[in-house]
């Protein structure tokens, strides 16, 4: 699978807070994230902590690698 190399939107960042809280629930490492769902480990990283914010599809394959419906990692009321 091809990694994914997201460009980093500053705005709307603070909407994904709840990725590395679901991921770190569901036992995972960055590391693991990235080979399960495509994404660079660095872009998981960036996401995290606010530095930039995912696509639309970005955030469903991410969802899919945490088996989680897209609600569990995209805060509706940030931002």
């Amino acid at each position: 699978m091809q990694k994914v190399y997201q460009v980093c939107y500053r705005k709307g960042a603070d909407k994904i807070v709840k990725l590395a809280q679901v991921r770190k629930a569901k036992g995972m490492t960055q590391a693991q994230l990235s080979a399960v769902s495509g994404v660079h480990r660095v872009t998981i990283a960036r996401y995290e902590c606010g530095m930039c914010y995912p696509n639309l599809a970005t955030i469903e394959r991410l969802a899919d690698a945490l088996g989680v419906p897209i609600d569990e990692i995209v805060d509706k009321k940030a931002g």
